[in-house]
This record gives structure tokens, C-alpha cells and sequence, in this order.
């Protein structure tokens, strides 16, 4: 007989509810995830730069800082376990003046505030570890716990995991409506209906919409489009680590990198766009492509093998949203989980499971 019933839901698997699941899979839990398309890790989640980041950037004492570098510390052992590439290949932060460098100098305070190790490099310091860098460069920001990573396996092998523990998942199946019984929520999807104790909503840039079905929020999201290049295996040491421009309003910027995978990836742009819109445009594509010829100028543009686009869920306040809602507190709500966000991932799955499911499992 067909059971419905589950002490916990969680809505969506990309990278936070495949984390979220594998976490509690470590618990005699009768859990189900939903997922509305035909594969996890299917939208920002596996369209995006495969970085994990360092943490020397967000603002300290904010939920992009915290889970940043607890996540950052967390990959070595995690990816071990799951048997998923990962290599700490370090980021360089680039400046091509002194002005720029004094925003280097900040940033590496604002590191030190984080706990991020980092390190300045003059002119000939920057040149010895990235030959190919635009000789301009008067020097830049080196993290060393900098990484990347293979996406879609990392979220694959987490969902695997959770499987093998008893989690079950459903794809292909959106969720419509959430109701409060009191005692329980009623979830329903387009197929079925289900009931649960707790429901967990990391459903990417759904979750704003589901959790305001519950209750209103003081913030909005904007989606935000980054296109990006993808190179082919071609020249080995064009670039060792992961190089950015100085960050902006937009985000982290144009970065330049080498993949798990030994080939390179370009981008992304920031541009104001729709949830769903994954399209790439030839004048995005051509600012891209100026601004990583800025930083290395004899980028191979004739190696291409693809262009794609992800679209990441920006909020207004430019933090990562992750509580049990006031008037729901059985419903843990996840919203704006933009970059760092994949470097966060099992830092957030961890404090989710640990502070807000068990607080309300052991009040119950």
C-alpha cells in the first residue's frame, strides 16, 4: 500500500535539498524529496561556475560568510567520502592599478575578519604564478583554499547517498500548494498529495513563491542571468588558479578558471533577467569575452566548444535566507541562495539539520 505520509518533505533537489537530504539521511527519518524536473541538480545548481569559493568576500557576520567558510572546510572530507573530484587550485584576485590595489588591501582585511587565509603578491609575484596574466596587472589577491569542483556529481552523490539511507525521491513532480493543518502541512503536487510534520522549501527561485503562499517577506528576489564560455582541452598552464577582477555590485565578476574536468571556463555576465530564461545573447557573450581578455589577453576564443547560461536568485538585501517561518515554524524556508551558495551548501544542509529540524523535532 502506497504511503503518503512523511515526517519530512524537502521541495527541490539542487545542490541545498540534495545536501539537505544526504544530511538527513543520517536519521531514522521518513523523508521524500520533490523535485519538478526530470533530473536533480538541474537549473543554477549545475549551471554555474563550479567554484568553491574561499569566503575572503562576503560580508563578515552575514549567512553568505558563515556558510561560505564552513562549507569551504567541509569539501575536502565531504567529496572524499562521496567520491567526487575536487582540487584546491586558489583564486587570484586581480588589480591593474593602485588603486585597485587598495581595495586589494581591504579586501584582505575584510578576509582576515572572515578567518580566510590570503596573501598579496607584487607584480613579479603574480606573473611567477600566472605567466599568461595581462602584464599590466600590478599584482592581486591569492586564496589559497579556493577550489573547483564537478557540480553535478557533488549534487548527484549527495541525493545517492541519501537513497541509499532510505530518502526517497520523486522527480518530475511540481509542487502547486502547502497548507497549514496545524498538527501537519498538506503538499500537493501535480500528481499527488502528501502530508508531513516539517517541510523544508529549497526549491531555488520557487521558494519565494511557495514560502509567500505561508507568509509575506521584508525582501524580494531578482533573478539574475550570467552567460558563459566554455574552452576546450587546450594548453595545459594557461591559467593554474581561478581568476577574478576585483568584485562589484554584480557579483564576483568575469572570472577566468580551469574546470575539474582540465579543460576552461569564462564568465559569467550579471544581467536582470527571468527565472527561466537560459538563453545566451552575442552581445552579452562579447562583454563577457572582453572582460576575461582584460585579465588574459591571449585567451584561445578559437577553442570554444559550448556557451551556456544559469540564472541565480538574487536577493534584495544580498544574504542567503534560512529560518522556520514566523507564523509557520514547522516550515524551514531557504530563499536567495545565490553565489557562494555552492560552497555553502553543506554548512547550510548541516545547520538546517542541526539547529532548525532537530530544535523542532525535540520541542515535538
Amino acid at each position: 500500500m502506497k504511503n503518503n505520509n512523511f515526517d519530512i518533505i524537502v521541495i527541490g533537489a539542487g545542490v541545498i535539498g540534495c545536501n539537505i537530504a544526504r544530511e538527513l539521511s543520517q536519521y531514522k527519518l521518513n523523508v521524500l524529496v520533490i523535485e519538478k524536473d526530470n533530473d536533480v541538480c538541474a537549473r543554477a545548481s549545475m549551471a554555474n561556475s563550479a567554484i568553491v569559493h574561499s569566503g575572503y568576500d562576503p560580508v563578515p557576520g552575514t549567512f553568505k560568510a558563515r556558510f561560505n567558510v564552513e562549507g569551504n572546510a567541509m569539501f575536502d572530507e565531504l567529496c572524499k567520502r562521496l567520491n567526487v573530484e575536487f582540487y584546491r587550485i586558489g583564486s587570484l584576485t586581480i588589480a591593474m592599478n593602485e588603486d585597485e590595489m587598495k581595495i586589494l588591501k581591504d579586501l584582505e582585511i575584510r578576509a582576515k575578519e572572515n578567518k580566510v587565509p590570503v596573501k598579496i603578491l607584487n607584480h613579479d609575484e603574480l606573473l611567477k604564478e600566472e605567466p599568461n596574466i595581462n602584464p599590466k596587472a600590478v599584482g592581486a589577491l591569492l586564496a589559497p583554499t579556493a577550489g573547483i569542483v564537478d557540480p553535478f556529481t557533488f549534487c548527484a552523490h549527495n541525493i545517492e547517498n541519501a537513497l541509499d539511507n532510505g530518502v526517497v525521491l520523486h522527480l518530475n513532480e511540481e509542487v502547486k500548494e502547502i497548507k497549514d493543518l496545524k498538527d501537519h502541512f498538506e503538499v500537493k503536487s501535480e500528481l499527488d498529495t502528501y502530508t508531513s510534520k516539517i517541510v523544508i522549501n529549497a526549491a531555488g527561485h520557487g521558494s519565494y513563491e511557495l514560502g509567500s503562499k505561508l507568509e509575506k517577506f521584508d525582501y524580494k528576489i531578482t533573478p539574475r542571468k550570467g552567460e558563459y564560455f566554455v574552452f576546450d582541452h587546450y594548453a595545459k598552464g594557461l591559467v593554474n588558479h581561478t581568476i577574478f577582477p576585483l568584485p562589484s555590485a554584480k557579483g564576483k565578476g568575469i572570472l577566468v578558471s580551469p574546470t575539474y574536468s582540465a579543460n576552461y571556463i569564462v564568465g559569467p555576465s550579471s544581467e536582470l533577467s527571468e527565472a527561466d530564461d537560459h538563453s545566451t545573447d552575442p552581445e552579452t557573450l562579447k562583454m563577457v569575452k572582453a572582460g576575461a581578455l582584460d585579465m588574459i589577453p591571449n585567451l584561445p576564443f578559437n577553442e570554444l566548444i559550448r556557451v551556456f547560461a544559469g540564472v541565480r536568485a538574487t536577493p534584495s538585501d544580498h544574504d542567503f535566507h534560512i529560518s522556520a517561518l514566523k507564523e509557520h515554524p514547522n516550515f524551514i524556508h531557504l530563499c536567495g541562495i545565490e553565489s557562494p551558495g555552492f560552497v555553502s551548501s553543506p554548512a547550510i544542509a548541516r545547520y538546517v539539520v542541526n539547529a532548525l529540524v532537530s530544535a523542532l523535532i525535540w520541542a515535538s
